[in-house]
């Protein structure tokens, strides 16, 4: 068999075997069989994936569950299976790594199949799981603790999974489970003000059995969508202080409460709570799981460029255009009405041949809001149509006019039934507070990932927040001296704290013309800036193109098998998304008590480049654009 002893056995069905024979010694009767000092299998050789979430209970119970998969998704672990709760049978955990448990209701056979699954070996991971389980979590519900509109989980410096975190401050958002620890040591705690602790406990590990569970005392699914989305209680009316309605409406309100910590703008805090679900993962695991990085190649950091039309056309927008190819960039800009009646077709084609993309900048003519969704849909279908019809070509990416919304994401829905798979109408335009201090990420993220709709509904768009708008800057009176330390300082804390950053920036025609703007003055010396240190400085559509890869990618017949020297070997097959040469590999450097040793792709020997992020040591491999890839990882004592 090619120098490998092969197995059959999940890691939990080796650790019974161990049991059966008295432990495991190196001198056991099966020695030369299994080589028992060996770790197991990660999966059942023949399909099963080593991840599998369990959702899909009661959708009224909450409709949010199903979003734990996006945010695996998000954390690069692409290939999983999900079960349904209402079907959880042990058969379905067999050969798994780990379980993900979302906060759903579980029937007593499922219970009984999770409990066997965590006390044979396995790693269980749930949001607020149910009371039959606590045990097995080791903790004991006193309370409940209402949703408030200020609300942390500190991080414990003390636990070594969550070494990079240490004594993180995150908002969330949704209500969370009181518990007392019961055996369980909590790896976090909640707390109402960050600066009084120590809190009740926000994560729990653990030991049961031979196995590891892990208990979220909120739902970090619900926490994510609430967090990016804002407060579903506010949509529809004004918030922000602008006439009109747009989602920012959803984080603020004209008496002064934000949906977000205004003093901590800076730390993208539902990217960071999945950062902590991911190392969790991956830490506890026994098996070493791959999973890939969310920017190309191994950026930290990529700009996005935009800009809204708005009544300009061809001519009146190429200086824009050019500006940004001379630096390296690519752009996305929005047409209004005017914009596609009056740039031709050649026009057109030629931004697009130079590599950059042409979208809808669309107006409701004052009909956003509340009560005007129909309104919208309809002129949102002529708007389309009038682009097809002239340009030969359906848009993918989209910014409103005005930022005009309806819903909570009903505008959202509408674009994406439109063929439209990315938004940036997630708008940083805050009403008050210093503009030299109240920047960064109000939706809590820099990285795109779907919505979901209030009744559990995936959209099939992605959200995309625009952090930087030059409007704001000028509005708000800061030079373009300020604004490029802005900027180029959101980068350099995003690289040093170990935040992987798609940055959204708009930047107007119009503006970037105008003599007494911000704009021009700001945004060339930026695009140089990007260029001479080697920052992506792409389109909208270039940044879905990648994520759609990535998300799309697969690793197929997982294995963590044993050779016959005593080496440990993860091998997989990759199954890129979409051909293309900058998706990056992320392998761990220690599984257990050994560590990686060798690295090859096709059976060709790579240097794969070693990190330290947030404090954890991996390797990092850019796969080559291949319609598949096989890897094969060789640890060693």
């Amino acid at each position: 068999m090619s120098g490998f002893t092969k197995r059959v056995f999940t890691a939990a069905s080796l650790k019974m075997v161990r049991r059966s024979l008295g432990g495991p010694s190196r001198n056991g009767p099966i020695m030369g069989l299994l080589i028992v000092s060996a770790m197991a299998l990660c999966a059942v050789a023949h399909a099963a994936s080593p991840l599998a979430v369990v959702t899909g209970g009661p959708q009224e119970s909450n409709p949010f569950a199903p979003y734990l998969s996006e945010i695996l998704r998000g954390e690069g672990f692409t290939t999983f299976d999900e079960v349904g709760a209402d079907a959880l049978e042990a058969s379905a955990l067999a050969g798994r790594s780990v379980v993900l448990l979302a906060e759903t209701p579980i029937s007593e056979e499922g219970a009984k199949a999770l409990r066997e699954y965590v006390q044979s070996g396995g790693l269980l991971v749930a949001m607020r799981p149910a009371a039959g389980l606590h045990d097995v979590f080791g903790i004991l519900e006193s309370d409940r603790i209402e949703d408030r509109l200020r609300q942390y989980v500190v991080v414990n410096a003390n636990d070594p999974a969550l070494t990079g975190f240490e004594d993180a401050v995150l908002q969330y958002h949704g209500p969370a489970s009181k518990y007392a620890l019961q055996g369980a040591t909590a790896a976090a705690s909640l707390r109402e003000d960050p600066e009084k602790g120590p809190g009740d406990p926000a994560i729990t590990v653990n030991r049961f059995g031979r196995g590891t569970a892990v208990a979220f005392a909120f739902d970090l699914a619900k926490n994510v969508v609430l967090t990016r989305q804002g407060n579903p209680e506010w949509a529809g009316d004004e918030g922000d202080t602008h006439a009109g309605y747009r989602p920012m409406d959803s984080f603020q309100r004209i008496d002064g409460r934000t949906w977000f910590d205004e003093e901590r703008l800076a730390v993208p805090h539902a990217d960071e709570l999945q950062r902590v679900l991911g190392r969790l993962i991956v830490h506890h695991s026994e098996c070493p799981l791959p999973r890939l990085w969310p920017l190309p190649k191994m950026h930290d950091v990529v700009v996005v460029n935009t800009g809204d039309g708005e009544s300009d056309h061809g001519p009146l927008i190429d200086s824009t255009l050019d500006a940004c190819a001379a630096e390296g960039g690519a752009f996305s800009v929005y047409l209004m009405t005017p914009g596609i009646a009056n740039t031709s077709v050649e026009h057109e084609a030629r931004w697009r041949e130079a590599g950059h993309e042409t979208g809808i900048h669309f107006y409701a003519d004052g009909k956003e809001g509340a009560g005007f969704e129909e309104a919208m849909r309809e002129d949102f279908t002529r708007y389309i149509a009038a682009f097809v019809n002239k340009f030969g070509h359906s848009p993918k990416t989209i910014r409103n006019h005005t930022i005009d919304w309806t819903g909570w994401i009903e505008m959202a829905a509408i674009q994406a039934d439109h063929g439209i798979r990315l938004d940036t109408n997630y708008y940083h335009y805050l009403m008050r507070g210093n503009p030299r201090e109240h920047y960064g990420t109000f939706t809590g993220t820099t990285l795109p990932q779907r919505m979901m709709d209030e009744n559990g509904k995936l959209l099939s768009i992605y959200q995309a927040t625009t952090q930087w708008c030059d409007e704001w800057f000028d509005d708000k009176l800061l030079t373009p001296d300020e604004t490029l330390e802005i900027t180029k300082g959101m980068i350099a804390d995003a690289r040093e704290m170990g935040y992987p950053s798609a940055f959204v920036v708009n930047i107007h025609p119009v503006r970037f013309r105008m003599q007494d703007d911000i704009t021009s003055d700001w945004i060339v010396p930026f695009w140089k800036y990007l260029r001479e240190d080697g920052i992506p400085s792409w389109s909208a559509a270039m940044l879905l193109d990648f994520v759609e890869a990535k998300v799309g990618s697969k690793m197929e017949d997982v294995r963590w098998e044993t050779t016959e020297s005593g080496d440990s070997v993860l091998a997989f097959r990759f199954l890129p998304g979409a051909k293309r040469d900058d998706l990056t590999l992320v392998i761990p450097k220690t599984a257990g008590e050994k560590r990686l040793d060798s690295i090859s792709l096709d059976a060709e020997a790579v240097e794969p480049v070693v990190r330290t992020v947030k404090g954890v040591r991996s390797a990092f491999v850019t796969v080559p654009a291949r319609e598949a890839v096989d890897v094969r990882c060789v640890y060693a004592r």
